[in-house]
């Protein structure tokens, strides 16, 4: 550096001290540091005019940003996906909300709802029962066992109406003892009775106890064959399942069970299937009597 440079360097020490000259304004940005665009300013301002007068270069200022990248960028993208989601309601098949009774569990349903199920009651008393039961639209309220009103499309798939039959009275089917038992088809398959009746269900054949206990009085046609099953029959606990055939009169007092009638023909296979029923749902089943020369359940 020559004798001329060395005096411009003082001469631009002393204006700066002063606050004039190229530099004022970056002394300016240093008592406002949030003027940060006006600091850039100065600093290009003073780094062109100690070039032009053949001084070093200032490096440039560059303001700061901010970015998401990489792994942040794709944690937030992320999360952002991740933002629950408000659940749709449980609706079933035909829009309505879808509602489950549970294994051995009663629920009710209204009219026009869809039901599937073991077991559906009409208020009229007309009922479907043993399984794979199912009404599109129900004409009446009542109640379903073991199943779903308004089920899912995957639940009904090849289902269609059930039929639903009210059993008769005994007086019409003592007055028709040739006829089919009940004034009702034919037993159509097995888990289907001629008639089906259960504690805690009021029907015109029996007195209730209490919700849990029923006493029956029937008349067994020729022909016909009932099976009885609870936790109770008769005073006998522990689960007890029998067959009482016909013609006569069925006595009995059941706790937490059922009686069915049967055709003869169907009773032997009918009683095997309440029979594996039990084993299947672990229900008490201790005593097992079933008629004379019946085939032993599989």
């Amino acid at each position: 550096m020559n004798r001329t440079h060395l005096i411009v360097a003082i001469l631009a020490i002393a204006l700066l001290l002063a606050g004039c000259g190229p530099w004022s304004r970056d002394t300016q940005c240093l008592s406002n540091v949030r003027d940060l665009t006006g600091c850039v300013t100065a600093s290009e301002e003073t780094n062109d005019w100690l070039k032009s007068h053949g001084y070093w270069d200032f490096p440039q200022v560059q303001p700061a940003t901010s970015t998401t990248t990489g792994s942040n960028a794709s944690q937030q993208q992320s999360a952002e996906s991740a933002a629950p989601t408000p659940t749709a309601p449980a609706l079933g098949a035909n829009g309505l909300p879808r509602r489950e009774s549970g294994q051995n569990n009663t629920i009710a349903f209204n009219p026009g709802e869809m039901v599937y199920g073991w077991r559906i009651t009409f208020s009229d008393g007309r009922m479907c029962d043993g399984g794979q039961c199912f009404v599109t639209s129900a004409p009446l309220a009542g109640t379903v066992t073991s199943g779903v009103v308004n089920p899912w499309s995957s639940e009904i798939v090849g289902l269609t109406d059930s039929i639903f039959t009210r059993p008769a009275t005994l007086t019409e089917a003592a007055a028709t003892p040739n006829a089919v038992p009940y004034n009702i088809p034919p037993q159509p398959q097995v888990g289907h009775p001629s008639l089906y009746l259960e504690t805690g269900v009021p029907d015109p054949y029996g007195q209730s106890i209490d919700a849990h206990t029923k006493h029956w009085v029937i008349e067994l046609l020729p022909g016909t064959t009932a099976i009885i099953g609870g936790f109770t029959v008769d005073g006998v606990e522990n689960g007890v399942y029998k067959a009482v055939a016909g013609p006569g009169v069925v006595d009995t007092v059941v706790t937490d069970g059922f009686v069915a009638v049967t055709t003869n023909e169907w009773a032997n296979a009918e009683f095997c299937f309440r029979v594996n029923q039990a084993i299947q749902f672990n229900w008490p089943h201790q005593t097992l009597i079933p008629l004379p020369g019946w085939n032993a359940c599989p």
